[in-house]
């Protein structure tokens, strides 16, 4: 990854909680707890999801830089939803998680040397992951999920008249 790439990357990755709230900000309170289909995830699950996620990639984030060559295990987001019971979580904490994981490892990412972003991890279903890897995942994964908080919103729209 050259610099340039990196400098993008990161203010993406930087950005991404921003963006989300923004997001959040023009949503109906209804659409929150809408589930467009019994099996996809409400607005609520997809921000407790992602409040779990960001706490995954802190820890794989270390991982990659202070353990080069570990494990890094996979968890079942969807088996989480449901046994975590994430349609019953608390928004605010979510984002309060989201926020705080993003500043913290937006932080360290910044102040690493250039040889650090070639460490890498073995994912236990993705295989081999360096940091540059992570970057490019965690980096696009909030936009992931507003396209889809987008999509709930147009769902919602078109079950309820509007």
């Amino acid at each position: 990854m050259d610099r340039l790439e990196k400098t993008r990357l990161l203010e993406d990755y930087s950005k991404g909680e921003s963006l989300l709230r923004e997001t959040l900000s023009t949503l109906p309170s209804a659409l929150m707890d809408f589930k467009p289909t019994p099996t996809r995830w409400s607005v609520r699950e997809i921000l407790v999801h992602l409040s779990d996620s960001e706490i995954q990639s802190h820890v794989r984030c270390r991982m990659i830089i202070a353990e080069p060559g570990s494990t890094i295990p996979n968890h079942d987001e969807y088996k989480w939803s449901v046994v975590l019971d994430y349609s019953h979580q608390d928004i605010n904490m979510a984002l309060a998680t989201i926020s705080l994981m993003r500043q913290c490892n937006h932080a360290l990412l910044v102040s690493l040397p250039d040889p650090v972003w070639s460490n890498a991890c073995v994912h236990s279903v993705r295989g081999a992951i360096t940091l540059e890897d992570w970057l490019r995942t965690y980096a696009n994964h909030l936009h992931q999920h507003i396209a889809q908080i987008h999509r709930n919103l147009q769902a919602w729209h078109s079950t309820h008249g509007a």
